[in-house]
């Protein structure tokens, strides 16, 4: 169950109550659920009807988790993984500096 489908089912709403509600087709739930990109200001009206509802959400929960890559030169997030222990945390200037690539 991908995470639309998941909210919606937490939710207890139809996929056409739930298009209703953040403004767009059934269809596009339907197809949201079949894993097409959510757009960023569907995602945010689904947020506040989710509150509405009693649900609190984030992007996270609609988007999934985001891990955050970095070689020289590059800073590439991959849905789908998150920070464990084992993976060291980086703070924004470090992140900064490595995606700067070496220095001269």
């Amino acid at each position: 169950m991908n995470s639309i489908q998941h909210i919606r089912t937490r939710l207890a709403v139809t996929q056409s109550v739930l298009a209703e509600a953040i403004g767009v087709s059934q269809a596009n739930v339907s197809n949201y659920e079949r894993g097409q990109t959510v757009p960023p200001d569907v995602a945010r009206r689904l947020i506040v009807f989710s509150a509405a509802r009693g649900v609190a959400l984030t992007f996270n929960d609609v988007y999934g988790p985001v891990d955050v890559v970095v070689t020289p030169g590059t800073l590439v997030a991959r849905p789908g993984r998150r920070h464990t222990d084992e993976s060291p945390a980086l703070s924004g200037s470090s992140l900064a500096r490595l995606a700067a690539g070496p220095s001269s």
